[in-house]
């Protein structure tokens, strides 16, 4: 999967100055200046109004689920999600659809693990998701995860650390 960053300003102006794009814009608005701006006003909204509105549109374990998908930062098969966050494998079954369909995440079925695994449709949203989540739920996240991908034993002992030093569980950490 190749992430693509958005255009610089200078990106944006190189398009605007392309004489196919100032003829299609041109045709649209009828050479009014006040349609032109309309146009613009009824752009999407920037990707972060975006999430925050999908979030804000799902149930809570459907908010559960995509954090810890976008903690983990890798697909992870709904069992090893469903003990992250204490709840039974049907639960965050149930929830995945509305997931999908709100375009947050996706199912793929991963043969290096050897089943069905549930990732965020996007990389770089979880950074926008985590934003969404309190310190103290992060941590706990973090620290729940930590110990799911060790008892799932297909994690790697950094990937483990790594959840573990985030959700301040040092004690473990240690070992």
């Amino acid at each position: 999967q190749l992430a693509l960053q958005g255009l610089d300003l200078e990106g944006v102006r190189r398009i605007l100055a392309d004489e196919a794009v100032a003829s299609r814009l041109h045709q649209a608005a009828g050479g009014n200046p006040a349609a032109l701006f309309a146009i613009l006003d009824r752009l999407p909204p920037p990707r972060e109004a975006e999430i925050a509105s999908r979030v804000d549109e799902l149930s809570e374990v459907g908010r559960r689920v995509l954090g810890a998908l976008a903690l983990a930062d890798r697909p992870l098969p709904v069992h090893v999600v469903a003990q992250a966050l204490d709840l039974d494998a049907q639960a965050v079954t149930r929830a995945v659809p509305a997931l999908t369909g709100a375009g947050l995440v996706r199912r793929a079925l991963d043969p290096g693990v050897g089943d069905v695994v549930v990732g965020l449709a996007r990389h770089e949203d979880g950074e926008l998701v985590c934003q969404r989540l309190g310190e103290g739920e992060l941590a706990a996240v973090h620290g729940a995860l930590a110990e799911a991908l060790e008892s799932w034993g297909r994690a790697t002992p950094e990937e483990v650390l790594t959840h573990r030093l985030a959700g301040g569980v040092y004690a473990r950490a240690a070992e």
